[in-house]
């Protein structure tokens, strides 16, 4: 009657694994993944005042269900590039003849998101549970034995690291002097402007945030917005506030 734990201990075995082998690699166990990626939002926020950030270019996460996936989109958009998930995709899979791994786009949300803006590749990968949050959540060992030994072979540092990061060139060109602006007005609340396949939002960070703080912050973006003539659909998502620009 209640869920088994696959999500994400499963996650969790490969990365035990891989540092009991010794294999190289910077390790998190974040706290608050279900709930809105507590641990690994606060670090991201953080991320350029560590000074071994900028040796860091793949984030890589074990928490997607079945035993096919490696993630090249979340629901921020573009995560990871196609080189990088091809080759990573080949790489595990041929250490087994029973492990079949291969790029796939329809990723939803996890840690390795909250880098997506810092880190040019950043994916997620299939560790073997199934109907996870429920009570008839179960697990795939096989596959993850395999996954385990697998990882452990893989030549990580040698992977392709292709994603360009930050705002594509049409975006700047579009909305150029919103985005200046943006930058160059201090928020009480994190705010950024990124972009996905088919849109480019303004994202609110409320988790930190006091409602004078969010009030202002949308007040701020409210007169930017009317200034360069922008149009936007407003809406809640989890501890976000998202502004389409349409």
């Amino acid at each position: 009657k209640t869920i088994l734990g696959a999500d994400d201990k499963a996650g969790m075995v490969v990365i035990l694994t891989m540092i009991q082998k010794e294999v190289p690699g910077l390790y998190y166990f974040f706290l608050g993944e279900e709930v809105g990626c507590i641990g690994s939002g606060h670090l991201s926020r953080n991320w350029k005042d560590i000074s071994f950030s900028n040796h860091i270019n793949k984030v890589v996460s074990f928490d997607r269900r079945g035993t096919s996936s490696v993630i090249t989109h979340q629901f921020y958009g573009r995560c990871c590039s196609d080189e990088f998930a091809k080759e990573l995709s080949m790489r595990l899979s041929s250490t087994s003849e029973e492990l079949k791994l291969s790029p796939d786009d329809t990723g939803v949300l996890t840690d390795s998101a909250q880098f997506m803006d810092i880190v040019s590749e950043c994916t997620n990968i299939s560790v073997g549970y199934y109907s996870e949050h429920t009570g008839k959540e179960r697990q795939n060992i096989n596959y993850l034995e395999r996954l385990a030994k697998a990882s452990v072979q893989v030549n990580w540092d040698s992977l392709p690291t292709t994603r360009k990061i930050g705002i594509d060139e049409e975006t700047i060109r579009k909305y150029g002097k919103l985005i200046n602006d943006i930058k160059a007005t201090p928020f009480g609340i994190d705010v950024k402007i990124a972009s996905d396949r088919a849109t480019t939002f303004i994202q609110c960070d409320l988790e930190e945030g006091y409602i004078d703080e969010t009030y202002e912050a949308l007040t701020t973006l409210q007169f930017l917005l009317n200034k360069h003539k922008v149009s936007q659909k407003v809406y809640f998502d989890a501890e976000y506030i998202k502004i389409d620009l349409l």
